[in-house]
């Protein structure tokens, strides 16, 4: 059976911007083996695949990277919620709600054109780097040409969430320069993060690098300000925060801390369709 997957960029309206996806909508009766998911992922090589199915009260949500099953996954939910509203399945206004591995998670469309997620907050703790990674970013023993990471680009914090290990860099050209020792990179997930330059619209960039996921650097990142909100927020002094993910494609997030939620706004943009075996 061929089904129709719909392309979409999340987390901006430019055609080079933002993070691809593929929405696949699977038929009510559907049972999937995970095998099949993930096999269509592998094949179509996007950041992720949204698998939705209709069920009582919203839709079931699955997010499949190229080579695993995601836990949670902000620009496949933001592309899945944009599918929803531009195809009709949702009238402009109602709210697009999905079940997913972390429970039930609401989508509100705004008048602006942004839509907003509403996620859990992500606790941190102070972390330690592996001796791979503390070479890799200048801390433990000095920088060589092999690796090539001067004094610029030591973090000064390093915190643990959720498996990922988090560096606030000095500043927001330590982040946008970075370039990756990959060989050091390949078994861990890493965020780099710094406050934006003085006077900018936004509070603070970030990026992803998670090789382990089969791409290695995320190009926005719903799931990574779930932590990332609540640090800046105390750091910086408020709930209310504008971040950029300065990826090579790059994104714009709105973020708001609301007690243990993050909701996280952000807008997309349909690119084409294609059809996969089902």
């Amino acid at each position: 059976m061929q089904l129709p997957i719909y392309h979409i960029n999340a987390f901006s309206r430019e055609k080079n911007g933002g993070n691809p996806a593929g929405v696949v909508v699977l038929p009510e009766h559907a049972q999937p083996e995970k095998e099949m998911l993930q096999r269509i992922a592998t094949k179509e090589q996007l950041p992720v695949i949204s698998y939705l199915k209709p069920i009582a009260g919203g839709f079931d949500l699955r997010w499949f990277a190229p080579v695993s099953e995601l836990p949670l996954c902000g620009h496949g939910t933001l592309a899945a919620a944009h599918y929803l509203w531009e195809s009709g399945i949702l009238a402009p206004s109602e709210p697009a709600r999905f079940h997913t591995p972390v429970g039930w998670i609401a989508v509100n469309p705004h008048q602006d054109g942004f839509m907003e997620i509403n996620f859990p907050a992500h606790s941190y703790t102070p972390g330690t780097l592996p001796a791979s990674l503390a070479t890799a970013f200048g801390l433990g023993r000095p920088a060589t040409s092999t690796t090539a990471t001067s004094a610029a680009n030591t973090p000064l914090a390093v915190f643990i969430s959720e498996g990922r290990y988090i560096l606030e860099f000095p500043n927001e050209a330590s982040v946008r320069n970075y370039q990756p020792d990959w060989a050091s990179l390949t078994q861990h997930r890493v965020v780099i993060t710094a406050r934006a330059n003085p006077g900018s619209d936004y509070d603070f960039v970030s990026r992803y690098f998670h090789a382990t996921s089969g791409n290695p650097e995320d190009w926005v990142t719903g799931s990574s300000h779930c932590m990332l909100t609540p640090y800046w927020a105390k750091r910086l002094g408020k709930n209310e925060l504008t971040a950029l993910q300065v990826s090579s494609r790059g994104g714009l997030l709105r973020l708001r801390l609301v007690g243990d939620r993050v909701w996280i706004a952000g807008q997309a943009l349909s690119t084409g369709e294609g059809v996969v075996e089902y």
